[in-house]
């Protein structure tokens, strides 16, 4: 990918991503009372995301956008449930923890117009086939979407009148990691 940035720059306006760019799997609710609920493993998502940004950042130095996902959410959730006192903590916010300012990323709000006639979108649901979710949110927008979330690739079009719409499910680049022991259910997690 960041070759292929390298390469193509002078035909890019913008690198966004789509969310999900931490899992936050420390602070979420499938390991609570388990041993992958701890700071290190936290603390490793940190350090994997500072040396994708300052790999990004040896290729691109144009506009970084990006939107939240819903293991983004993680750290808010888990601090407004379990540790009320460091809610609001500007120290635990999210673009100060993911050091937004230092790799030039801004969060933008959903849906983001990330070109005419097309938004980006997280997404919060999974339709059970690649690319149905991709068309639930053609009935939602009136636009082209791109969407993360299902961590799955699919592309669908539709046409009403003279307009044909297409929607995406834009797939993953995690890197599949498990520096924890296994949970109990044997479900390995991901580092964005």
């Amino acid at each position: 990918m960041f070759n292929w940035i390298a390469d193509n720059a002078a035909r890019i306006d913008e690198v966004h991503q789509i969310g999900d760019f931490y899992d936050f799997t420390a602070v979420s609710r499938w390991v609570k009372g388990t041993p992958a609920e701890n700071g290190k493993s936290l603390q490793n998502e940190l350090k994997a995301g500072r040396e994708f940004n300052e790999s990004l950042n040896k290729c691109w130095g144009g506009k970084k956008s990006r939107i939240k996902g819903n293991h983004d959410d993680r750290l808010d959730n888990y601090l407004s449930a379990h540790a009320h006192g460091l809610k609001g903590l500007d120290a635990l916010s999210y673009d100060v923890l993911t050091e937004a300012k230092e790799y030039g990323w801004i969060t933008e709000s959903q849906p983001y117009a990330i070109a005419p006639g097309t938004v980006s979108v997280h997404g919060i649901a999974v339709r059970k086939y690649s690319g149905y979710t991709a068309h639930a949110h053609l009935e939602r927008f009136n636009h082209n979407v791109v969407h993360g979330h299902t961590h799955r690739a699919g592309i669908v079009y539709r046409t009403i009148g003279d307009k044909t719409r297409w929607a995406m499910e834009c797939g993953h680049q995690s890197r599949l990691v498990c520096d924890e022991p296994r949970l109990a259910n044997g479900i390995r997690h991901s580092s964005h």
